[in-house]
């Protein structure tokens, strides 16, 4: 597994191999998100330190076909994707750090995956800030936002499920800090990104922010 992390990202993983991060994924933690195919978890690794796991599952089959079929067997994993978008964009201070990435396989196919990623302390989700109804809060973070995006399409990546609950804010200081996660739609292009792939992540962000 350790061998997997450093092909995606270069680097060695900051997790002892020793750890069973898989069962701590699964139950252990602060549940921050939740659905039938992946689980978002704040868990202690490290004294006074807190990391984030990303579980992705495959719990009926139902999911373990529509995982082979997206790449589960065949192909790139979407948690193997995402995990490595995660390290590309995280050298621009675009997302959280990931300190590592493990895959369980059966025979082949892919059973669970975790990602292993940076707690942001102080970030909450730019929702939250934008229901306080503060417009001078929400041009602040508005700002912020719209040139992190424009920072992510210049790299030629495309987020493609740019919704609030995917971008993190800490308001504090004299400009907000922006984080992006949820990058298993994501996928890069030229630099700079076209017109259409600006154009669709930008209407993603407008349809919400409007509603």
């Amino acid at each position: 597994m350790a061998e997997l992390f450093s092909k995606i990202t270069g680097s060695p993983s900051f997790v002892p191999p020793y750890l069973d991060i898989f069962s701590l994924a699964e139950d252990q933690g602060e549940t921050l998100a939740s659905s039938r195919t992946t689980r978002v978890s704040k868990i202690c690794l490290a004294p006074n330190t807190h990391s984030v796991l990303k579980l992705y599952k495959y719990p009926t089959k139902y999911d373990k076909w529509r995982g082979l079929l997206r790449g589960t067997f065949l192909g790139t994993p979407a948690a193997r994707r995402e995990a490595s978008n995660l390290h590309r964009l995280s050298a621009h201070k675009l997302s959280p750090k990931v300190f590592d990435y493990r895959e369980e396989r059966r025979y082949g196919f892919l059973c669970r995956a975790v990602i292993v990623m940076e707690f942001l302390e102080g970030f909450l989700p730019m929702q939250t800030y934008l229901e306080l109804g503060d417009e001078a809060l929400t041009r602040s973070i508005m700002d912020a936002v719209l040139d992190r995006v424009n920072a992510m399409h210049a790299l030629g990546f495309e987020h493609r499920d740019l919704f609030p609950r995917n971008i993190l804010v800490n308001p504090s200081g004299e400009s907000a800090l922006v984080r992006f996660v949820d990058f298993r739609k994501g996928r890069w292009g030229s630099a700079p990104l076209s017109t259409t792939g600006r154009n669709r992540d930008l209407s993603l962000l407008r349809t919400e922010t409007d509603s």
